[in-house]
């Protein structure tokens, strides 16, 4: 795979902006979160997603070693209906 090693981590940047690191610097950066006078609840739903979205970038790398994992399970008790499906998954991970 072409992306960046595992493990990723959350953080926040300077301004205060949610990212996604490792050990050898900034690999992403979310958009921020914006609070509008009377749009609390968007604002709050907002913001739990924002969380949630840099906690699954953090988790890619791990998902996809659990995939291949799952995947050469997959194959070696002959699910063969399940590879295809796995393997245009892998193929947008490379992408």
């Amino acid at each position: 795979m072409k992306h960046t090693p595992a493990p990723w981590w959350t953080t926040h940047q300077s301004d205060n902006r949610r990212a996604v690191r490792d050990s050898g610097g900034l690999i992403c950066t979310l958009k921020r979160v914006f609070r509008y006078p009377d749009q609390e609840e968007r604002y709050e739903k907002e913001l739990e997603e924002y969380k949630a979205n840099a906690y699954l970038i953090a988790a890619a790398p791990e998902m996809e070693r659990m995939l291949l994992m799952a995947m050469s399970i997959i194959i070696k008790h002959g699910h063969v209906e399940m590879v295809e499906e796995y393997n245009a998954l892998i193929k947008k991970l490379s992408e």
